[in-house]
């Protein structure tokens, strides 16, 4: 599965030296990891782009992946259950699992995006 910035005829844009993919997707992502589809998270990434893009996220991968929630294991379940499930039989909450999951992704994305930035000075 692939999650693309842009259709393969197009450019993937910057602006003020952030990918205007990352400065989109990134803002989503704490509220759509385990909760929506890889499928609806580019849907949604299209959508906050607009109407007058000018680049097109994709979505590239046999559909069952595509319907599976955002981040999740090609062989794992398919998506996880909705926030307001209720607690495991430990006392666990899925929902607060899936934060952790979301905030530790969206924080080594963002480090990795610091990282590549300071290569390119």
């Amino acid at each position: 599965m692939l999650l693309s910035a842009c259709r393969a005829g197009e450019v993937a844009w910057e602006t003020n030296g952030q990918g205007d993919f990352t400065s989109r997707a990134i803002p989503l992502f704490a509220s759509s990891v385990g909760a929506v589809s890889n499928r609806a998270f580019v849907d949604e990434v299209v959508r906050v782009f607009g109407p007058n893009r000018r680049q097109t996220p994709e979505f590239h991968g046999d559909e069952v992946l595509g319907g599976r929630a955002l981040l999740s294991p090609a062989n794992g379940p398919t998506p996880p259950p909705p926030p307001d499930a209720p607690d495991g039989p430990d006392g666990s909450s899925p929902a607060r699992g899936a934060d952790r999951r979301a905030a530790a992704i969206v924080s080594i994305l963002r480090a990795t995006a610091d990282l590549l930035e300071e290569r390119g000075d």
